[in-house]
């Protein structure tokens, strides 16, 4: 496949992917089809506007840091333990104050008399009349528009969030401490086109590179012997490339991982600028062992899958391992 028919089955992509409707900021999109009334946990995250670090710094190892608040960051803390004196339906699970941002996590216990966002909305005044308090300047704003809420839906949901909440800090001394394996990059120049990337991009100047691309019909002996393949030379030095969609693909990969070598990752969608890895892959990005790569755009919301879109991506897979 030329250069030219790759731009032109990229934009026949991203055309049929934007069908979806407008891009919403996850900070303003709401459920359709849940009531914020009922009984419900929820996880919310507010940022505060331009980013700034405002509620605390990070101190401590990078193994083991911790945030210490700032007089702002306490006054934010203090509006949010007060939630339940307003509405005795709610209580605290779990809270995380970053530097710039801050997570909690609530649980609505009885039908409360108003949406949660009104419950959000009273946290966000109450914290932007200290901080204007704090400046004595009542046109000083703190937070962003909106806020984003996460609905739990199934068992093991919670400790996940609650894992995430306390790892907070850890992740972001990491982020720190390696800033280059964290970088985005939006506008990478790579094989004739652009691709955004997060990630250790050295993994594209290792010498051998080999791409995994598996039919679905293959058997589970089949992938078995793929794997192990695969897995012995990675243990060589080579840098395992693909998009991961079949099942056979999947299995390669998840085994390269958890043996701790490299991989290439093909994905589905770009990032944005303040994109972070997934939990699982976060200690592996510090480690320079990934590297995710996307030649379309970025998008909040979910993309599906197209058969042009796995064929175009195994084709950039095969070019990685084979032209770089």
């Amino acid at each position: 496949m030329t250069e030219e028919e790759l731009r032109l089955k990229r934009q026949k992509i991203e055309k049929k992917a934007s069908y979806a409707g407008p891009t919403v900021s996850s900070m303003l999109r709401r459920s359709d089809s849940h009531d914020y009334t009922r009984r419900c946990i929820y996880l919310i995250t507010l940022t505060v506007s331009g980013r700034r670090p405002l509620f605390g710094e990070l101190q401590g190892p990078v193994g083991q840091p911790h945030v210490v608040p700032t007089a702002m960051g306490q006054a934010v803390l203090d509006q949010w333990k007060g939630i339940p004196q307003f509405y005795p339906q709610v209580s605290i699970i779990a809270t995380c104050l970053m530097p710039d941002h801050f997570h909690g996590i609530l649980f609505v216990s009885e039908t409360l008399p108003v949406h949660v966002g009104q419950v959000v909305r009273g946290f966000k005044q109450g914290c932007t009349k200290a901080y204007r308090a704090l400046l004595s300047d009542q046109t000083a704003q703190l937070w962003d528009k909106g806020y984003n809420d996460r609905i739990l839906h199934e068992r093991g949901q919670l400790d996940r969030w609650v894992d995430y909440l306390r790892d907070n800090p850890r992740r972001l001394a990491m982020k720190r401490a390696h800033p280059d394996l964290f970088r985005v990059t939006t506008a990478l120049p790579l094989l004739g086109t652009t691709f955004s990337s997060l990630g250790n991009l050295f993994l594209l100047k290792k010498p051998c590179r080999l791409q995994v691309q598996c039919s679905r019909r293959l058997t589970p002996g089949q992938i078995e012997e793929r794997k192990a393949f695969f897995l012995a030379r990675a243990a060589e030095g080579a840098v395992i490339v693909s998009p991961s969609i079949s099942p056979g693909e999947r299995a390669i990969v998840a085994a390269v991982y958890e043996a701790g070598y490299p991989l290439i990752l093909l994905m589905k969608k770009g990032f944005h600028q303040l994109q972070k890895p997934p939990k699982h892959f976060f200690d592996a990005c510090a480690e320079g062992r990934m590297l995710w790569l996307s030649p379309y755009a970025y998008s909040n919301r979910p993309v599906p899958l197209f058969r042009e879109m796995c064929l175009q991506l195994n084709e950039y897979a095969r070019r990685i391992c084979e032209e770089i």
